[in-house]
């Protein structure tokens, strides 16, 4: 696995090279951010757990809207429904075991299933690629992957 540099603006680089996606589908955030909006089109929505994050990524990241969902287990299906028009990444939480991850892809997967979105939703594995064992046993977020020195 690639080193990640502890400099925050260089991890917010790394964040925009890395793939996101659901399954073996590729898309970096970066270029699903930065792809240009055709008429009747938003900016990408990108949804996290913490409210901070949100706020803190739209300034680093204000090519994509953020959206905080409030926690780990307030992401339901139902509530992605006024985001079908949207291209949709969800960026979950860390943990030892993948549990944040496989609940949020599951609930992306049931969200596909029950309403018409136009694109893919796509749940980010950034933080289960790159976050260290440490970091999965503290359930780090996007936030503190990119400004955590690492030891």
């Amino acid at each position: 696995m690639e080193e990640v540099s502890t400099n925050p603006t260089n991890k917010i680089s790394a964040i925009s090279a890395i793939s996101a996606g659901q399954n073996k589908s590729v898309s970096s955030v970066q270029s699903v951010c930065d792809k240009p909006l055709s008429a009747g089109h938003q900016k990408p929505i990108c949804v996290v757990e913490s409210e901070k994050t949100a706020v803190v990524c739209s300034i680093h990241f204000p090519q994509c809207l953020w959206l905080s969902c409030g926690g780990l287990q307030m992401l339901k299906p139902e509530l992605l429904t006024p985001l079908t028009a949207y291209k949709v990444i969800l960026f979950p939480d860390t943990d030892e075991k993948g549990d944040a991850f496989h609940l949020w892809l599951s609930v992306a997967q049931q969200a596909q299933k029950l309403y018409p979105f136009q694109y893919p939703l796509r749940v980010s594995p950034l933080l289960e690629l790159h976050a260290t064992p440490d970091q999965k046993s503290r359930k780090i977020d996007l936030l503190d992957y990119i400004f955590e020195p690492k030891v």
